[in-house]
């Protein structure tokens, strides 16, 4: 049975599986819903006996979860086996196989494990359950056979684990989906959360699941003291796990603020931000930037606001929607990484910043980064300075150049 993660009724409130696989993206999450499963499956005092712990990266863990299965513990009626990171899971080739016809049991040196844990699957012991985390996806086989031919294990088990347990996806989110997502989680709490709200609070606290459910309980706390969820509440209570402050650094490299955005550098790298991740998340804010004044630049967003609520609400979802498949083409190959697959508040919020700017100057910005991601990456020779010096010298001289609209220039090794 193939389930989507949020349909826990069908998880719930249907005859308990013999396995359980959790697989995709967002690791918090699935092991959240790890935990709802064992309480599902078992008692606290029979946790105590009967809960088997195992990390598919350990050596042997495949051996461990099938001596597990077949030999379950006499002193635990009910078993179940946890088993984090079962991705690692995967069949070996045997040395000078390459190009040779041979049957599966002489392609693979552990294919002897593969075929228990597909017989665990199949036949497992009453009382016995396992739960698994994979940190991958996986996919219904394609192809007149219906069988896969991937090594990893679980794939190649993807028949025989929708037919006899219960397989749980976690799909990737992008920015319509964390909305909602927040929505959803926020009315857990009691917390009701309008589209603009959940999409200003993804906005400010980034796209870390993690930190996302920390801080929408932190906002239910608040509210639940008696408060209201007034205006600005967000920006007095909300953190960002991830670039508030690498947003700040590129709005004022772009106004030509040098010291300004050697100031939000240093928080930045106080928060813990390696050099290597700001220089990473400087070029994506500034690709989008480029977007936002290619699209503007284009007319599809003529008299925008000044407040989202106050008229953007309605004339960016407007702009959007008539941007050609030509110039959506222009703006990028992928479509994940679009400014277009953003909500519309969050687009509102590119456009802002993009105003100020030609495309010309965030152009230079871009040309300029990526000669210094070449070398804190160590594709190209020599560094000047270390990461962090480098990143400084970048700002000052890009901050410089978007003032007077120059040409970027290398930096020579003397």
């Amino acid at each position: 049975m193939d389930i989507r993660y949020t349909d826990e009724a069908k998880i719930f409130k249907s005859t308990t599986k013999t396995v359980y696989v959790l697989h995709g993206e967002y690791e918090f999450l699935q092991k959240e819903l790890a935990k709802k499963i064992l309480a599902f499956l078992m008692t606290e005092e029979e946790m105590e006996t009967g809960l088997v712990h195992l990390d598919g990266n350990d050596d042997g863990a495949i051996d461990s979860l099938i001596d597990a299965a077949l030999s379950p513990s006499l002193f635990a009626p009910k078993q179940v086996i946890f088993v984090n990171n079962a991705e690692k899971f995967q069949l070996k080739k045997a040395a000078g196989t390459e190009g040779k016809k041979l049957s599966e049991e002489q392609k693979y040196t552990n294919h002897e494990q593969y075929s228990q844990l597909l017989r665990i699957i199949k036949e497992t012991k009453s009382g016995v359950h396992i739960v698994m985390i994979c940190g991958e996806d996986l996919k219904k086989p394609a192809g007149k056979t219906g069988k896969s031919r991937s090594e990893k294990m679980l794939q190649r088990c993807y028949e025989d684990l929708d037919k006899h347990g219960a397989l749980v996806h976690f799909p990737r989110m992008y920015d319509e989906d964390f909305t909602a997502w927040i929505q959803d989680r926020a009315r857990r709490y009691g917390l009701r959360l309008s589209y603009e709200e959940a999409a200003e609070l993804l906005d400010l606290a980034g796209s870390d699941v993690r930190h996302l459910a920390n801080e929408i309980e932190k906002l239910s706390t608040y509210v639940g003291n008696g408060n209201r969820l007034e205006e600005g509440v967000f920006y007095k209570l909300v953190t960002s796990s991830e670039d508030i402050f690498v947003n700040q650094l590129v709005n004022y490299i772009m106004d030509g603020r040098a010291k300004a955005a050697l100031r939000a550098l240093k928080k930045s790298i106080e928060g813990g931000d390696n050099p290597v991740f700001i220089a990473t998340v400087i070029g994506s804010r500034l690709r989008m930037l480029w977007q936002a004044r290619y699209l503007l630049d284009k007319g599809y967003f003529p008299n925008l606001p000044d407040e989202y609520k106050f008229g953007g609400k309605a004339v960016v979802p407007a702009g959007m929607a008539r941007v050609t498949d030509a110039d959506r083409s222009v703006l990028t190959a992928e479509k994940s990484s679009s400014i277009l697959s953003k909500t519309a508040f969050a687009v509102f919020h590119v456009l802002k910043p993009a105003r100020r700017y030609t495309i010309e100057k965030i152009e230079l910005a871009l040309t300029a980064l990526a000669d210094v991601e070449k070398r804190l990456k160590g594709i190209e020779r020599p560094k000047h300075g270390n990461d962090e010096i480098m990143i400084q010298n970048y700002i000052v001289d890009v901050a410089k150049m978007v003032k007077s609209g120059a040409a970027p220039k290398k930096r020579v090794s003397r």
